[in-house]
C-alpha cells in the first residue's frame, strides 16, 4: 500500500487486494485489513472478491489473551485431513446463518450462526477451559464466543457490555489458574490508512 502510494497509486483497492490475498493466503483477514470493517471474501479464478457486512457502531468485540501459548502450525497439526459430510453441511449452514445475521443487524442470531464443528473442538485440548470461558463471557451478556483464529485467544462478540465480559472471560481463565489479559475493541471501518508527514 505505501509502495502503491508513493508511486501515485497506480493499481486500485482491488488490484491491491488481489496481490496481498495471493501473498498472504487468507482473503478473510487481508480484505479486513485493507478495507476496514467486516468483510467476507475469497479468491476466484479472476482475482479476489470481497463484500462488505453492515455492522452497527456499537459493535464490541471483547479478546481475552491467555499467558499460554500455541503456534499456529500446532493448532492445525490436530485438525482432521477429511470431515464428515455431516459436519461440512453444519458448518457450511452457520456461516450463512453468520453472514445473514450481521446483515440484517439481527445480533441474537449470532451465537447459532458461530457454532463449529470442524476446528474448535479439536483445538480444545490446547485451551481446555475454553468452553468455560465461553460460558462466562455468554452469561456477562456477549451475543457469541468463538476461539480467535486457531486460538489459544477467546473473542466474544457484543454491544454494550464490553467491560463486565472481558471480566468474566478473566475470572473464566483465573478460575483454572490461567492468567489472561482483556482487550476491548471495536471494529476499524476506516481499513488501511497512509500518512505522508510534512
Amino acid at each position: 500500500v505505501a509502495a502503491n502510494v508513493w508511486l501515485g497509486e497506480p493499481l486500485d483497492k482491488s488490484e491491491l487486494l488481489t496481490m496481498a490475498v495471493e501473498m498472504d493466503g487468507h482473503p478473510d483477514n487481508v480484505a479486513a485489513s485493507l478495507l476496514g470493517g467486516l468483510q467476507v471474501a475469497c479468491l476466484t479464478d479472476n482475482g479476489a472478491i470481497n463484500l462488505a457486512i453492515p455492522c452497527s457502531d456499537d459493535f464490541q468485540i471483547v479478546f481475552a489473551v491467555p499467558t499460554s501459548q500455541v503456534a499456529t502450525k500446532t493448532a492445525r497439526s490436530v485438525l482432521p485431513k477429511q470431515v464428515s459430510l455431516d459436519d461440512a453441511a453444519f458448518n457450511v449452514g452457520r456461516v450463512a446463518l453468520l453472514v445473514a445475521a450481521f446483515a440484517t443487524l439481527d445480533y441474537a442470531s449470532l451465537h447459532a450462526g458461530m457454532e463449529d464443528r470442524l476446528h474448535q473442538r479439536h483445538r480444545e485440548v490446547f485451551v481446555p477451559q475454553m468452553r468455560a470461558v465461553f460460558q462466562a463471557a455468554r452469561d456477562a451478556g456477549a451475543w457469541s464466543v468463538a476461539l480467535s483464529g486457531s486460538g489459544p485467544t477467546i473473542a466474544a462478540f457484543c454491544t454494550g457490555r464490553a467491560e463486565a465480559v472481558g471480566d468474566a472471560m478473566k475470572r473464566a481463565f483465573a478460575d483454572v489458574g490461567v492468567d489472561a489479559t482483556v482487550h476491548p475493541t471495536t471494529i476499524d471501518f476506516r481499513g488501511v490508512t497512509v500518512v505522508i508527514p510534512d
